[in-house]
């Protein structure tokens, strides 16, 4: 289901490679219990008026940090990161 709403959205539109990098960041993120809804959620409100890229761009880096903070606390669900204004 989320994969045909980021269609519908126009997500595959974007740079292959960025995207690419997205997801794989998502995964890890949720594989360590990090709510990547609740990230990506705020990066949208963040960036409604970004390109596709400029949001993949702010999602890679919430989420980059994200998994750093999950990491060094031992994988805590609470664990997010706030996007970057």
């Amino acid at each position: 289901m989320l994969f045909r709403s980021l269609d519908e959205v126009g997500y595959t539109d974007a740079d292959p490679a960025l995207q690419a990098e997205v997801a794989a960041l998502i995964a890890q993120a949720e594989a360590i219990g990090i709510d990547t809804f609740a990230i990506l959620e705020d990066i949208a409100r963040t960036y409604a008026n970004a390109t596709q890229d400029q949001y993949n761009a702010a999602a890679r880096e919430a989420l980059a940090t994200a998994i750093a903070r999950g990491n060094q606390n031992g994988g805590s669900a609470a664990t997010q990161a706030a996007p970057a204004p």
